[in-house]
C-alpha cells in the first residue's frame, strides 16, 4: 500500500476494529493452540497403547555438560557446570535424569551420587548410580503421565541445574523423554507458535502475551475481565526487551487497552470495547547448555496489536545472522466486506536484533499509513481462504499451510510452477483424514510433522511426488499423544497438559534429531501455553 489506507474505505476506527475481531477465531494469533482447547471436550488420542524405549547407556548430545567423545573425566576440579538428560525407563512413568558436569576449564568432571543434592516434584526418587563415564543416573517414578516434573540438582556451592521433564501417555520408541525448554523462553505468560530452525541454533516463538490468552479469550476479550488485565509474564528486558505496545503497560503492571498506531482508542481517549494485551513474536539464540536466550523481537511497529503474525517457520538456509521467514498474518490492509482472512507471507529477518516487519500509523485526518515495509505475501488464490502455520520447502517451489477457519481443518499444499502458485490440493491420507483434524504442518527431510486433534502429533513419510496421490505416505507414526481428556479444559487438574501442536524439527550437530512443540497445561487460575521438545534416543538422524 503505497499511501494511506483512507477512512472513507473503512468503517469508523471503533467499528472497524470491532469487526476485525469478530472476523477472526479470536483476539490473539489465530491459529495458536489456545482455540485447540476450546474444541477439546472429551476427545482423546487415537489410541490408549504407549511404546518405551531401551534405555540407553551413552547419553551423548551437546545438551549435556558430559562429552561423548571419549575424554578422560577430571576429578581435580570441583565442577562448575552441571547437565541433565532425559532417558525412558521401562514404562512411560519412570525415566532417568543422567546428571553430567564439567570443570571450570571444561573438561568434563567426574561425579559421584553422594556429590549431589537432588530435589524433584511430581516424582519419586528411586535411587542414584554412578557409571563408568562419570555421569550419575537417577532414576524417577513420576507421578502421572501428561504432568511436567521438576528436577533441581546442586553439586557444591551455586552450581545447580533445573530442568523440567514431561512424562507423556504416548511417545513413539524413536523419541527419548520430552522437557520444557529452558532458559528465557517459557515464562508465567503465554508462549505459543513455536519454529526452531532446522540446525536447532535459534529458536522462534511467534506469539507472545504477557496475558493468559486462553482465559481471556473465554471471557470474550471483555476489556475489564481479570484475565485480560492481569499481567503474569515479563514484558520488559531481560526476558521480553522491546515489545511492541510495551509503553501501554503502566508500573503496576496495568494494561492500557487501546492501539494508537492504528486509531483504536477508546472514547476520551480511554481504553477501547475490547481487550488488547500486547502481543509479538520472539526469537532465542541456543546457549552451550542446551538452553535459549538472548530473546529479540520479531513483528509489525503497531503499538502490540494482538491480531499478530503467526506461524513463523524458516525459509531455506541461514546465512551468518541474515534468515528469511515464512508467516500467516490477517492483514489490516486486506480488509474487506468478510473482515479479515489470514494469508501467507514471506519476509527478511536479522537474528539477534529487532526486526520491524513494517510499521503503521494513524493519521486521524487521512487514514492509516503504512511504511518501511518488508514483507511481501505469496499470492496463493484464493486470498479468501485462510492460510496458516505454513512451512516453505528449501526448493521455494512448494509450501505447505493448515486451514483452522471450519469445524474440519486440514493440511494443504501450494505449488509454484513457472513463478505462479496454484490454488491450494489438499494432502491426501493419512495427513488428513475423516472425521480427524490436522494443522501445522512441517516437512523434515521427506517426513511431514502435523497436530493432529490438538492432543498428538504425528508424521508421515513421503512416498513419491505428489503429497495429494493416494498411496503417496508410508505408514502413520504417532510421535507423542496425550492421554484421552476426561472432560472439558477446565475442569482439568492443575498442572495437566490439555492440548499440544505447532511441531518443528532440528538436527543437531552431533546428529541427535530434536523435536519442538506447544503443550499447554491447566494452571491454578487458568491456563499457560509454553514451549517443550524431545531428543532422538539415537545420533542416526530422521
Amino acid at each position: 500500500m503505497a499511501g494511506p489506507l483512507p477512512f472513507g474505505s473503512l468503517p469508523p476506527p471503533a467499528e472497524f476494529a470491532m469487526i476485525v475481531f469478530r472476523s477472526l477465531a479470536h483476539p490473539f494469533a489465530p491459529a495458536s493452540l489456545l482455540l485447540a482447547v476450546l474444541l477439546l471436550a472429551c476427545g482423546g488420542s487415537e489410541s490408549d497403547g504407549g511404546s518405551s524405549a531401551t534405555v540407553a547407556t551413552d547419553p551423548g548430545g551437546s545438551s549435556l555438560g558430559a562429552s561423548s567423545t571419549g575424554e578422560e573425566p577430571s576429578t581435580s576440579q570441583g565442577p562448575s557446570r552441571l547437565g541433565i538428560t532425559l532417558l525412558p525407563g521401562g514404562d512411560l512413568l519412570r525415566f532417568t535424569a543422567v546428571v553430567s558436569a564439567r570443570d571450570t576449564a571444561g573438561a568434563p568432571f567426574a561425579l559421584q551420587p553422594e556429590d549431589l543434592d537432588v530435589e524433584v516434584e511430581g516424582a519419586t526418587v528411586e535411587g542414584l548410580q554412578r557409571t563408568g563415564d562419570g555421569w550419575v543416573r537417577v532414576e524417577l517414578v513420576a507421578d502421572r503421565v501428561d504432568v511436567g516434573v521438576p528436577i533441581t540438582v546442586r553439586a557444591g556451592a551455586g552450581v545447580e541445574i533445573t530442568r523440567e521433564a514431561l512424562p507423556m501417555h504416548r511417545r513413539d520408541a524413536f523419541w527419548s523423554v520430552p522437557e520444557f525448554v529452558p532458559g528465557l523462553v517459557n515464562t508465567a505468560g503465554w508462549e505459543d507458535s513455536s519454529e526452531v530452525s532446522p540446525d536447532g541454533e535459534w529458536l522462534i516463538v511467534s506469539s507472545y502475551a504477557p496475558v493468559d490468552a486462553f482465559s481471556c479469550s473465554l471471557a470474550e476479550s471483555a476489556v475489564d475481565h481479570p484475565t485480560c488485565n492481569d499481567v503474569l509474564g515479563p514484558w520488559q528486558a531481560p526476558e521480553r526487551p522491546d515489545l511492541f505496545g510495551a509503553d501501554r503497560i503502566d508500573e503496576n503492571g496495568r494494561i492500557r487497552h487501546q492501539v494508537p498506531a492504528l486509531c483504536f482508542v477508546g472514547e476520551d481517549g480511554g481504553d477501547f470495547p475490547i481487550a488488547l494485551p500486547p502481543t509479538a513474536a520472539y526469537g532465542f539464540r541456543l546457549q552451550e547448555d542446551g538452553s535459549f536466550a538472548e530473546p529479540f523481537v520479531i513483528g509489525y511497529a503497531m503499538d502490540g496489536y494482538p491480531v499478530a503474525p503467526f506461524g513463523f517457520s524458516f525459509v531455506g538456509d541461514i546465512e551468518g545472522r541474515q534468515a528469511r521467514v515464512v508467516y500467516g498474518h490477517a492483514d489490516i490492509r486486506e480488509f474487506d466486506e468478510k473482515g479479515l482472512t489470514p494469508n501467507l507471507y514471506v519476509a527478511p529477518i536479522t537474528l539477534g536484533e529487532r526486526n520491524v516487519l513494517g510499521r503503521f500509523t494513524c493519521d486521524t485526518t487521512s487514514g492509516l499509513r503504512y511504511t518501511d515495509a518488508v514483507d511481501e505475501r505469496l499470492e496463493i488464490l484464493p486470498h479468501s481462504i485462510h492460510k496458516g502455520n505454513p512451512y516453505m520447502e528449501a526448493s521455494e517451489t512448494r509450501v505447505w499451510f493448515d486451514d483452522e477457519s471450519g469445524g474440519g481443518s486440514l493440511v494443504y499444499f501450494a505449488v509454484r510452477e513457472d513463478g505462479t502458485w496454484t490454488e491450494r490440493i489438499a494432502a491426501s491420507a493419512p495427513v488428513n483424514q475423516t472425521a480427524q483434524q490436522s494443522y501445522q504442518p512441517y516437512l523434515h527431510g521427506d517426513r511431514l510433522f502435523w497436530a493432529r486433534n490438538f492432543n498428538s502429533i504425528q508424521s508421515a513419510r513421503l512416498d513419491g511426488d505428489d503429497p495429494a496421490a493416494d498411496g503417496a505416505w508410508e505408514a502413520l507414526r504417532t510421535d507423542l499423544a496425550l492421554a484421552p481428556a476426561q472432560g472439558p479444559p477446565t475442569e482439568a487438574a492443575p498442572g495437566t497438559i490439555v492440548a499440544m501442536g505447532e511441531p518443528s524439527v532440528a538436527l543437531d550437530a552431533d546428529g541427535y534429531t530434536w523435536l519442538y512443540f506447544v503443550a499447554i497445561r491447566r494452571t491454578n487460575s487458568g491456563f499457560n501455553a509454553d514451549i517443550a521438545r524431545v531428543r532422538s534416543l539415537s545420533a542416526q538422524g530422521e
